[in-house]
Formats: structure tokens, C-alpha cells, sequence
């Protein structure tokens, strides 16, 4: 099982602190999030790489909204050489730096092409974006594209282009499966070789002995997820009628403007008196002992899953890292191949 970590860019003392930790305990990557609310991925993920020399390192996930194919292109491959080839490009529709801008989330051939394009640049080639060309001076070669999905349709795309698939819509074992069934559906149709996606997912994670302590260290990340989460179910019809309303309004209430902040998350507070937090917790959330959280993993690759990335991003993240790395991965190893087959 590969085991990465989403950490925050918050500042940069701490920041490297908890990617350094991360490397010593073994994990198998890094990923930092491209959002107004902290620091640029970029330079975060250059510091990132002149401090380590094993761990992957790469966005988590950014956008071609807010960046255009060229700069997502530069950027990741002038990480990649100074990383020794240890990046990759994790790219998603847009969310949270799309929204502060006015913009809206990449269409699914938007996204489409954005990628080629970068493809295309990373080749040293010439690329076709937006009916223009766009030319590259360097030549990197193809670093692994990580495409964040959860709707069947960014499903099926990833299956087609990506090389790796971030699941993000829950860890219950009925949308995993879905999910992975989806992806696999996009590969057939692109006519690729069944299993050639590798199945990374999203688990919110806490390690701790009782659900409440454990659920302080997940709430806000919950309430980030939960406004991905709770559109998809919405428009699946997956919610349970009695939480349709409730899931509905957390939707159309929800503020970017405190989008994964810490402290008293005005987001949290809203899932919490309109009852959902068992809901979330049950769909996206993994909470208990070391040994616990192992388990649940195992059972996560039992059903196909390679990789789990963790938001490492609350008040005790430093020592969530340490955890991972002390009491889940002796029990579930951590890759350390090629993201590309």
C-alpha cells in the first residue's frame, strides 16, 4: 500500500518539518494542495525537494482553470529535475481556486485537453491548447499524471488518460467499488490494458483511541470533502431521503471563504446542526488504533486500492505522520515502484 500525505503549505519551518518527518517514516509520497488559502504548491514543493531525497512530491491537487498547460508544465518539470524524478502532476476539474476567482471547474474535455497538452510540453514538443500552439524548451519526459475524480464521468476520463486516478467521493467499499468499476470501464473504451489506472482514494484519517478524540483531528477536512461528497450523492440520488434537505443545504451554504481553514470552521458547525456528521464520518472518514486504521486499509486492498493519500493538515498532523509511519506502515508496507506501468 502506498501511503502518502496531503500537508498543508502554512509556513514554511513547519511545512518542511512535516515533510521530512514524512520521509523518515516511510512513506511513499507528499502532495500539496494548489488553493488560495496557503502558499503557492510550486515553490512549497521546490523546498520540499531540496530537503528529501526518496519521498514523491506533487499537487494535490492543482487545475488547468487557475493554470494554464504551460505553467503546470514548467512548473512540474522543473520540480521534476530538482527532485531527481520524484514528481507528479496530481490535476483535478478545479475547486476552491477556481471558485475565489470567479471561474468555474474545467468541463470534462477541457480537462481533457489541458492534459495532452501537458503531455504534449513535457515531450519538449509543441502542444495544441485552445486552438493555439504552445511550444516547450525543455524536455522532461512524461511525469505520472494523478487525476482527482468522483463523478463517473471524471471516473471514465481517468480510466482513458491518467496514469494514476485520485478517488475522493468515500472509502465505503459501494463507492469504491463503483468508482474502480468506472475507471475500468474508461480503460476498455480507451482500448488500454485492464488495471493499467493505479487506484489511489482519499482517506481522511485519524489515529486515536476513542471516535471523539479522533474526530476533532477530521472535521474540517470532513467538511471539505463532505461538500464534493454530498453534490455527487446528491446528484446520484445515493443520499438517504431523510438527509436529502440537510445534505442539499450544506451544499448551497457552504463557504469557500473558509475552505479547510483551522479553529472554529464555520463549515463544520453547519454540517454538524444539520445532522450529517455520522453520515460523513461513515462515508469518508477512517478513525482508531494504529492497528485499527491498518485494517481498514488492508480491506481498502482487498478491493483494488494501491494507494491512500491522508489530509495531514490539522493541529496534530506531525504526529499523525509519525503514527503512520510507527504503527500502519509495518502492517501494510509502502510502495516505492514507478507510478508509470
Amino acid at each position: 500500500m502506498k501511503i502518502l500525505v496531503n500537508i498543508a503549505s502554512d509556513g514554511f519551518d513547519g511545512f518542511l518539518t512535516r515533510v521530512k518527518a514524512a520521509e523518515d517514516a516511510g512513506l511513499y509520497g507528499v502532495g500539496v494542495g494548489d488553493t488560495p488559502h496557503f502558499r503557492d504548491p510550486y515553490v512549497s514543493l521546490a523546498a520540499a525537494a531540496a530537503a528529501t531525497s526518496r519521498i514523491r512530491l506533487g499537487t494535490a491537487v492543482t487545475n488547468a482553470v487557475t493554470r494554464h498547460p504551460a505553467a503546470l508544465a514548467a512548473g512540474v518539470s522543473a520540480l521534476d529535475d530538482l527532485s531527481g524524478g520524484r514528481a507528479f502532476l496530481g490535476i483535478g476539474a478545479g475547486d476552491s481556486a477556481a471558485h475565489h476567482r470567479g471561474l468555474r471547474p474545467s468541463k470534462l474535455a477541457e480537462l481533457r485537453e489541458s492534459i495532452a497538452a501537458v503531455r504534449d510540453l513535457f515531450a519538449g514538443g509543441t502542444a495544441r491548447f485552445g486552438g493555439k500552439d504552445v511550444g516547450a524548451q525543455f524536455t522532461t519526459g512524461q511525469v505520472p499524471v494523478v487525476l482527482a475524480a468522483g463523478g463517473p464521468g471524471s471516473l471514465r476520463l481517468a480510466g482513458e488518460i491518467a496514469d494514476t486516478v485520485l478517488i475522493g467521493g468515500g472509502i465505503d467499499q459501494v463507492n469504491v467499488s463503483t468508482a474502480i468499476g468506472a475507471v475500468r470501464d474508461g480503460e476498455a473504451a480507451a482500448g488500454r490494458r485492464p488495471g493499467s489506472v493505479g487506484i489511489w482514494i482519499v482517506a481522511r484519517t485519524a489515529i486515536a483511541p476513542s471516535l471523539e478524540e479522533g474526530y476533532e483531528s477530521v472535521k474540517v477536512v470532513l467538511s471539505v470533502a463532505g461538500n464534493h461528497a454530498l453534490r455527487a450523492d446528491l446528484a446520484s440520488g445515493r443520499v438517504p431521503a431523510e438527509l436529502a434537505e440537510p445534505a442539499r443545504a450544506y451544499c448551497e451554504r457552504y463557504s469557500f471563504a473558509h475552505h479547510g481553514t483551522a479553529g472554529d470552521n464555520p463549515n463544520v458547525a453547519l454540517y454538524e446542526s444539520l445532522g450529517l456528521r455520522e453520515y460523513l464520518l461513515e462515508r469518508l472518514a477512517v478513525i482508531g488504533t494504529g492497528e485499527q486504521v491498518a485494517a481498514a486499509y488492508g480491506r481498502l486492498m482487498d478491493i483494488g486500492v494501491e494507494g491512500v493519500l491522508v489530509p495531514a493538515v490539522a493541529e496534530d498532523s506531525l504526529q499523525l505522520i509519525q503514527r503512520l509511519g510507527d504503527e500502519v506502515v509495518p502492517r501494510v508496507g509502502t510502495g516505492s515502484e514507478s507510478l508509470v506501468d
